[in-house]
């Protein structure tokens, strides 16, 4: 008896443990880089591709996007830093963008509590907005 309620017992752990693991459907990622004294961290969560058209249908051109998937895509400063001409104040910004074929507008947005999109977004707080080229 004792020897059957060992092996049901090992049975149960393994099949615990025997589960398959598959990757996240969007990943998180975290990137760390010193740029002179001050720490830049940006932390976003990589949208999978999964057979989809992402830019001009999933994520269509013209709309503002969270740039990336779940919550909103985040940077931080340690220190003041100028970008563009703009004076940004150390701490941690949202990152929204705007896909167009041919550009992308970039928003740092003063609000870094987000999940996707505000629903009440609010001119006042974009700390800086610059146009790329894609």
């Amino acid at each position: 008896m004792r020897a059957i309620t060992t092996i049901f017992f090992l049975f149960l752990t393994i099949s615990g443990f025997s589960q398959v693991q598959t990757p996240q459907p969007s990943p998180s990622s975290k990137l760390e880089q010193m740029v002179g004294l001050t720490d830049i961290e940006i932390n976003y969560n990589r949208p999978s591709k999964r057979d989809r058209v992402i830019f001009g249908s999933l994520v269509p051109f013209g709309k503002l996007w969270r740039t990336g998937a779940n919550s909103s895509s985040k940077i931080s400063f340690s220190t003041d830093v100028e970008i563009e001409g703009s004076k940004i104040n150390k701490g941690t910004y949202s990152i929204f963008s705007i896909p167009n074929e041919d550009n992308w507008d970039f928003i740092l947005y003063s609000d870094a509590e987000l999940w996707g999109v505000p629903q009440d977004w609010d001119d006042n707080k974009i700390i800086h907005k610059s146009n790329h080229e894609s």
